[in-house]
């Protein structure tokens, strides 16, 4: 007869490892809960912004420091931000803890693209959506041009928007030493077209016809053309139609 063999019995190996698994994942269960109850215990003790400038650096920490010291279980990060975002310069936030107790305040700020000449004659930055923004709490400065109507009045909120919408495509489409070089952009409400105001010239394009199209023949024709040719002169540079480039130049 064959001598059955004494080896162990996988089945009862398993049965044996079983309650030590169930054991450790209970222990890892309490740890994390004793640990989630522990932070949530802790309060803020500082409060890190990141991402702000003069413009809204002031108004965000007196908003933020409101938390300073607040317990963190009782935090409600979607109305901070919420909060945050309320503020004119800030365009958006995102609020997290970073550690156990930092509270994180990301800011995105709204960036001034223009001066817009106000009622009173006094100027106001506007952002890239058409929206004319308080003056700013510490003094800034922004190399943006200024905005107007030809003549008087003042540019109304649908103006504006139109003027800002121009101006961001003037921004990714002009060589950036063009645009740096615009240092108003006036509406002439007469014609319907814009006036841009660079330190060689003024270019003239429709406001209610293809701005991109413009802006690209604008700066076609100074990258290849314009810093080549003498612009003495010249009053006028008009882009009003597709591919056709006219200069008009002064009696005097």
């Amino acid at each position: 007869m064959t001598e059955r063999g004494r080896g162990s019995d996988p089945q009862s190996g398993e049965r044996r490892r079983t309650p030590g698994i169930i054991v450790a994942l209970l222990a890892v269960g309490f740890l994390g809960l004793v640990g989630s109850q522990w932070r949530e215990r802790q309060h803020v003790s500082s409060v890190v912004i990141n991402g702000v400038t003069g413009l809204s650096g002031e108004a965000v920490r007196a908003v933020a420091d409101t938390f300073q010291g607040r317990q963190i279980r009782t935090l409600d990060f979607a109305a901070i931000r919420d909060l945050v975002e309320s503020l004119p310069y800030v365009k958006d936030a995102s609020v997290h803890l970073t550690g156990v107790r930092d509270l994180a305040v990301d800011i995105v700020e709204r960036q001034p693209i223009a001066h817009v000449v106000m009622e009173d004659g006094s100027l106001r930055y506007l952002d890239a959506d058409g929206r004319v923004l308080p003056p700013t709490q510490v003094r800034t400065a922004h190399n943006v041009p200024v905005l107007q109507p030809t003549g008087s009045g003042t540019l109304t909120a649908a103006e504006l928007k139109m003027l800002a919408t121009a101006l961001v495509e003037g921004r990714q489409t002009l060589d950036p030493s063009l645009f740096q070089s615009v240092s108003e952009v006036r509406l002439d409400r007469a014609t319907n077209e814009i006036v841009v105001v660079t330190e060689r010239s003024n270019w003239r394009m429709r406001s209610d016809g293809d701005v991109h199209r413009a802006f690209a023949d604008m700066n076609v024709f100074w990258v290849t053309t314009g810093t080549r040719l003498d612009l003495a002169g010249v009053v006028e540079i008009d882009v009003r139609w597709s591919n056709q480039v006219v200069l008009r130049r002064s009696n005097t």
